[in-house]
């Protein structure tokens, strides 16, 4: 019994040295290692909040033509990237059929302005006889409506005739502003319709250094924004370079889709060196506010 009792107090004995010699070494395994601490001067400076978006570079001014008369192109005077100046004709539909119109206009004209000068003559003369009691009251209300049949038919052909000029005008297409062309849909032999749903035959930018944003901005963002704020940006193409502008106006016409509703806004920049062309995606930085 007695030896019984000396084993178990060797084994309780092994298992406390067994225990602190795990303790040791799992303390030693995870020690902390030594810690580093940085550090740095306090300094004074700005705290910003920003609005963070995408838009579309646009030119600030652009025009779409489409020819206002129907024919055949004989002629197209400009290409891509042709610098105009407002007026210069930059092609012509061929203008034969125009003139010979106005020609037939011209003469209907010249006939119905004899007519009615003649017919204006006799009712003033029929006037004088009749206050003579030289003719009838019946013949004096013939003249009458004689002259106003001879006047409405000189009106009718004074229209006729002025759009005969204006359809001859426009068989050359012109510049409506000074700029660019950026597009062009016009070949020589290419028929062309003066109608809505003609694609535009040229567009034209006024230039392509002063220039728009056009982006979209959260309606939980847009209050925070006022005309004026500071922009910067970039873009895919260029996404090295760095370009500053403002926000010159916020639309208030809302743009809803999906149950979100967004703002445009219009940012303006200069675009100096002429890299950016109309269409590039930007992603933009407004400051809303710096303190």
């Amino acid at each position: 019994m007695e030896n019984i009792k000396k084993l178990l107090n060797m084994k309780n004995i092994l298992f406390l040295i067994m225990v602190i010699i795990a303790i040791i070494i799992f303390n030693y395994f995870t020690e902390d290692t030594e810690k580093y601490y940085e550090t740095t001067l306090v300094q004074m400076g700005d705290i910003k909040s920003v609005v963070n978006t995408t838009g579309t570079i646009e030119p600030q001014i652009k025009a779409d033509l489409i020819p206002l008369v129907n024919g055949i192109v004989k002629e197209v005077y400009v290409d891509y990237n042709s610098v105009v100046k407002r007026g210069d004709v930059l092609a012509l539909i061929d203008p034969e059929q125009f003139k010979l119109s106005l020609k037939q206009a011209e003469a209907n004209l010249l006939k119905t302005k004899s007519d009615l000068q003649n017919t204006s003559n006799i009712y003033d003369s029929n006037i004088k006889l009749f206050d003579k009691n030289l003719i009838s009251r019946q013949e004096l209300n013939n003249s009458k409506v004689d002259y106003s049949s001879s006047l409405a038919l000189y009106e009718e052909a004074n229209a006729s005739f002025q759009k005969a000029q204006t359809d001859y005008k426009n068989t050359d297409i012109t510049a409506p502003i000074d700029g660019v062309i950026i597009d062009k849909n016009l070949t020589e032999g290419q028929v062309v319709s003066g109608s809505l749903d003609q694609k535009p035959v040229f567009t034209i930018v006024n230039n392509l250094k002063d220039m728009n944003i056009i982006a979209a901005v959260n309606e939980v963002d847009i209050g925070r924004l006022s005309v004026g704020n500071s922009a910067k940006f970039i873009t895919d193409a260029y996404p090295e370079d760095e370009y500053t502008g403002r926000v010159k106006q916020i639309v208030s016409q809302p743009v809803s889709l999906n149950n979100i509703v967004t703002y445009n806004i219009i940012i303006e920049f200069e675009n100096n060196n002429n890299l950016l062309k109309p269409g590039m995606t930007a992603n933009v930085e407004i400051l809303a506010q710096s303190k």
